[in-house]
């Protein structure tokens, strides 16, 4: 009877944990097809000069990232297509850039809801070796400020756990919607800030951006 009883524990255990695991790795209500289309939504943002950041594709022609991945330099290309053009938000740590030759993208879409402990996906291109990368995590808090190269920036706390190179990566909630944009780290435990999704609408709106149309 008690070896019995352990048997049926240790099952237990162990379908909670591979149950646990297939959330963490097939984000369990994901509503994207697959990991696959990750790669229409991020792309890689390079420079010349060998530094690099991550990127959302808006449109066939238009990439969202952060104004510290492409403030200081004219050599930009986004998954090897030239940077033309890009335009910086003068109060969020946010960019638009516009490139050539078209990607091929789908139109992502956002939304400011946000609950306490949601599971948050975040892909991006991290050193380092620059490959499309996904990590989870859950909200922690919805507002922490901290110091960064730009000054001080506001944004969601998350426990991803993010690199030099996810800044610019979009972040999911599991249904597939953009929550933010990944802006910086708070060290030393390297928890992800994100820039949030109504920041982003407003950096929209500052440009004058709307779908189908450059700013």
């Amino acid at each position: 009877m008690k070896e019995r009883l352990f048997t049926l524990a240790i099952m237990l255990i162990l379908f909670l944990y591979l149950w646990g695991w297939s959330e963490i790795c097939l984000g369990h209500t994901l509503n994207m097809q697959t990991l696959k289309d990750v790669s229409n939504y991020s792309k890689l943002i390079s420079d010349d000069d060998g530094s690099y950041g991550s990127g959302l594709v808006l449109t066939l022609t238009l990439t969202l990232t952060n104004k510290h991945v492409c403030k200081t330099s004219d050599q930009l290309k986004v998954s090897g297509k030239t940077v033309t053009r890009k335009w910086l938000s003068k109060k969020f740590d946010l960019c638009i850039v516009e490139h050539s030759p078209r990607l091929k993208t789908i139109t992502p879409e956002f939304t400011t809801i946000l609950s306490s402990q949601q599971k948050v996906f975040v892909a991006g291109y991290p050193e380092p070796f620059m490959q499309l990368t996904t990590c989870t995590g859950i909200v922690l808090r919805f507002s922490i400020t901290m110091q960064h190269s730009l000054g001080s920036i506001t944004g969601i706390l998350v426990s991803n756990k993010v690199r030099p190179g996810y800044s610019g990566s979009p972040a999911f909630n599991f249904r597939g919607q953009i929550i933010g944009l990944t802006t910086g780290r708070l060290n030393p435990s390297s928890f992800g800030i994100l820039t949030p999704t109504k920041d982003i609408l407003a950096f929209f709106k500052e440009i004058k951006f709307n779908w189908g149309k450059t700013p």
